[in-house]
């Protein structure tokens, strides 16, 4: 079946006299949220409070935004995957026409890949737009060993956040770098310039509340639930 979007009301009344006790409000959801987390980070129940990739996620969807959380190796170098394939239904099949996708560490270098694909055979998906993307210090992710920066805008994002911190002997000199046409201007935010992020690694960037609440602030702005 097809979902246009819309609202649907479920109300429970008396029948005498005539009363509503309560009223469900049901929508189809027009924007679609994917998270994306670094190696070794998949959701749970409960939440990891140190998985800042996911931490941002589940606020969203407590926010009523539909929303994927996943581990990053759910989406291949090629950018298929499960990831892929849900977000295509969605598209085909329940009128989703907005996206955001953000990953932290390789999660980052898997939202490229994931984007990437879907830029690439847009003529056969459908009518959709991929209004947000982020990295927090994000690293390719063509294997679990993968250590290169990843500096490459995502494929037809309308508007790219980009975190990183520079990487040391402490973190194993994983980082991501500067990706052009990101923001924070210019081309996104070494966190350890800002005195907030002064002596971060690679373990902790995505922790920090004012890269989340960037992600959150920029992100609702541009999608619709």
């Amino acid at each position: 079946p097809s979902a246009a979007p819309g609202l649907a009301a479920l109300e429970l009344r008396a029948l005498a006299p005539d009363a509503r006790f309560g009223r469900l409000v049901f929508h189809a959801f027009q924007g679609l949220v994917v998270a994306l987390g670094g190696e070794g980070q998949t959701p749970s129940v409960p939440l990891d409070p140190n998985h800042g990739t996911f931490v941002v996620a589940r606020e969203l969807y407590e926010r009523g935004w539909d929303v994927l959380m996943r581990d990053e190796d759910t989406v291949t170098a090629d950018g298929s995957g499960p990831v892929y394939t849900e977000v295509v239904n969605a598209i085909q099949h329940r009128a989703v026409s907005e996206l955001a996708v953000f990953g932290y560490s390789h999660g980052g270098g898997s939202t490229h890949d994931l984007c990437e694909r879907l830029e690439a055979f847009r003529a056969t998906i459908g009518t959709f737009a991929i209004d947000f993307t982020s990295y927090v210090d994000g690293v390719q992710n063509d294997s679990d060993i993968d250590l290169d920066q990843e500096t490459r805008k995502p494929p037809a994002s309308g508007y790219h956040a980009n975190h990183y911190q520079v990487g040391s002997l402490a973190d194993f000199f994983l980082d991501g770098g500067p990706v052009s046409a990101s923001f924070p201007a210019p081309t996104g935010l070494n966190v350890e310039t800002i005195f907030w992020g002064a002596g971060a690694h690679h373990f902790i960037v995505d922790d920090f509340g004012q890269v989340r609440d960037f992600i959150l602030l920029n992100l609702e702005a541009r999608v619709s639930r």
